[in-house]
C-alpha cells in the first residue's frame, strides 16, 4: 500500500492576494521531488500562475509555509475522490521544479 501525504501551501503577498493550494503525493514522489532542494536556501525565483500573476519565493519561504500531513487510506480516498489530487492557485510540483531548474542555471 502506498503512503500518501497532503502538502498544503498557504501564503499572502503584500496584502495583494492570498495563495492556497494543496497537492497529494505518494511518499516516494514527495521524497523524490524535495531531494536536492536546499530547504534553507534564500535564493528567490519567480513562479507564474494565472495569465500574468507571479510570486517571488525562496525554498526557505516555501518550506516555511507548507504543512505536510500523512493521510490514512480513508482520508486519501475521500479527498482524492472529492477534489482530486490537487486544488488551488498553484500546482506545488511547479514550485518544486522551478527550484530545481534554478539550481541547474
Amino acid at each position: 500500500m502506498n503512503e500518501h501525504y497532503i502538502v498544503i501551501f498557504r501564503d499572502s503577498y503584500a496584502d495583494e492576494f492570498n495563495l492556497e493550494s494543496f497537492q497529494i503525493f505518494t511518499k516516494e514522489h514527495w521524497n523524490d521531488e524535495i531531494s536536492g532542494i536546499n530547504q534553507s536556501d534564500d535564493r528567490e525565483v519567480e513562479i507564474y500562475f494565472g495569465t500574468n500573476e507571479y510570486i517571488i519565493i525562496s525554498p526557505k519561504q516555501f518550506f516555511g509555509n507548507i504543512l505536510v500531513i500523512e493521510l490514512s487510506a480513508i482520508e486519501y480516498d475521500i479527498i482524492n475522490n472529492t477534489l482530486g489530487s490537487w486544488f488551488g492557485t498553484i500546482y506545488i510540483d511547479n514550485i518544486l521544479e522551478r527550484f530545481k531548474l534554478d539550481d541547474d542555471e
